[in-house]
């Protein structure tokens, strides 16, 4: 569970990772395979192939308006009439669509919940551990019940509008409306839930070849792009009939630094040319030095919600960790890496609000290269980077510029103690770890000696930044610590 969004008493319309609208009626419906509560495997397009109407209720644990929804118990009644037990022509299943709740909070044994969602409910229940499948339905507010025709095609995009007009006989004419309508004849689609990948040395992508259509599927050919550049191509043959899906991977591709933007193309006509491209996007990780540093000013409640990191090699072996932690407490933790290879850094909070506005934790390597920024990463959150000693490490010079900083850490200001060997303008340049300027000051002209210069911080986010002094003599710069 990452990343805590959401944390709302009653919340009718919520945005969750996006804006967008509810799928528009007639639209693809993404496929799924996801296992329910009970260990089942269900697959969307199974149930569609078959002839049935499928809706799927996307409901927070926490949510009052999905709580009246779920105890009129008009879906349990439509699944003992028309489900698997009854006329076998509805499919139902129950989606806790935030991935920030917990097992317990579906029970009601943890809070926030709004009781127990699994007592009772007869239709299969499944607990997304990512935004990915709500993100694909575009999910937006809650509850959101969309209703899915045999044809593949979104028929409702969210059946519930309030509790008023909340019944048996409103759901199951719709679903059962979906009666006679027929899949597109010629219909291939690709799809992927394997988006935002990343990898230390080479990228695998997967995805899924689907036949959409009435006619039998019996070749595909799909181009793998980066950037609109055509990279590789796979040509398939087989027999696909309505509903069914194969596989598919482009493998060993070499990336390139940071996001490799891929896309996969469907190349041909057929009858829906919705379903025949997606953009895979594919992280190379960041490269470092063997020696880092973690910098780290916790919060308030540390201690209660155990907030900690570590950092595993690609055995899941620990190589270093920060320990018991501190209330409100600034440490910065140098750590030499014991080999080269492919590590991951983890921070965790057992609180779920990760960091709060006081404190910050960031991790980067010898050249100020940053590995991982984010004050709010709710449950646990990580990085990926390749540590490789070959990395060049960045070395001030001080023969000609002394420079130092008190004091450091600091929360308003913080003066720069200088000295120069001949008269100089002086320029004065923050950037944040990630290379980017947020704040310059031309200091104006000062005579050889030692000089003192007071550089305003209030301003400025918690973290970690390089003041950069520019002079006559040459440049000179010093790691500074916002509180």
């Amino acid at each position: 569970m990452k990343k805590v969004f959401l944390l709302p008493v009653i919340a009718l319309f919520l945005s969750i990772t996006t804006l967008n609208a509810q799928l528009p009626i007639g639209s693809w419906a993404p496929p799924f395979t996801m296992t329910d509560l009970e260990g089942n495997e269900h697959r969307l397009y199974d149930y569609l192939a078959e002839g049935k109407a499928v809706i799927i209720d996307f409901a927070a644990a926490w949510c009052g308006p999905c709580w009246m929804e779920h105890e009129s118990q008009v879906l349990d009644q439509i699944w003992e009439e028309y489900g698997p037990e009854g006329t076998d022509e509805i499919m139902i299943f129950f989606v806790e669509a935030d991935p920030e709740t917990t097992t317990g909070q579906l029970y009601g044994t943890e809070g926030p919940s709004q009781g127990n969602w699994v007592e009772g409910t007869p239709y299969p229940m499944i607990d997304v551990q990512d935004w990915i499948l709500p993100d694909s339905y575009n999910l937006n507010f809650f509850p959101m019940i969309t209703l899915i025709c045999p044809d593949m095609k979104v028929k409702v995009p969210s059946l519930w509008n309030n509790l008023a007009n909340w019944n048996v006989d409103y759901v199951v004419n719709e679903a059962l409306s979906c009666e006679g309508s027929t899949p597109s004849t010629n219909d291939a689609a690709i799809f992927s839930y394997d988006i935002y990948g990343r990898d230390c040395y080479i990228g695998d992508l997967d995805f899924e070849l689907i036949n959409s259509g009435s006619e039998t599927l019996n070749e595909a050919t799909i181009e793998l792009k980066r950037n609109g550049q055509l990279i590789d191509t796979y040509n398939w043959e087989g027999a696909l009939e309505f509903g069914e899906g194969t596989i598919l991977s482009f493998n060993g591709i070499n990336l390139e630094p940071a996001i490799n933007e891929f896309s996969l193309e469907l190349i041909g006509e057929d009858d829906d040319q919705t379903n025949n491209s997606i953009a895979l996007p594919f992280q190379k990780a960041t490269t470092t030095s063997l020696d880092l540093t973690v910098y780290l000013q916790t919060d308030e409640d540390t201690e209660a919600d155990n907030t900690r990191w570590w950092i595993e090699n690609d055995m899941g072996e620990t190589v270093a960790e920060s320990g018991p932690l501190s209330n409100n407490s600034y440490t910065e933790t140098n750590i030499t890496i014991p080999a080269e290879g492919c590590y991951m850094f983890h921070v965790a909070d057992d609180g779920g609000d990760g960091l709060t506005e006081t404190g910050f934790i960031l991790i980067s390597d010898s050249s100020d290269g940053l590995i991982y920024d984010n004050t709010h990463f709710g449950y646990e959150d990580d990085a990926l980077f390749l540590a490789q000693a070959s990395v060049n490490t960045q070395s001030i010079s001080p023969e000609k510029i002394q420079l130092s900083a008190f004091p450091n850490p600091a929360q308003q200001m913080t003066s720069l103690q200088l000295t120069l060997n001949q008269a100089s303008d002086i320029r004065i340049e923050c950037m944040n770890l990630a290379g980017q300027m947020v704040n310059s000051l031309q200091a104006g002209h000062y005579t050889a000696g030692q000089h003192s210069i007071n550089y305003d911080l209030a301003n400025l986010p918690q973290g970690v930044y390089m003041l950069r002094v520019y002079t006559e003599e040459g440049a000179a710069s010093l790691r500074v610590v916002k509180e």
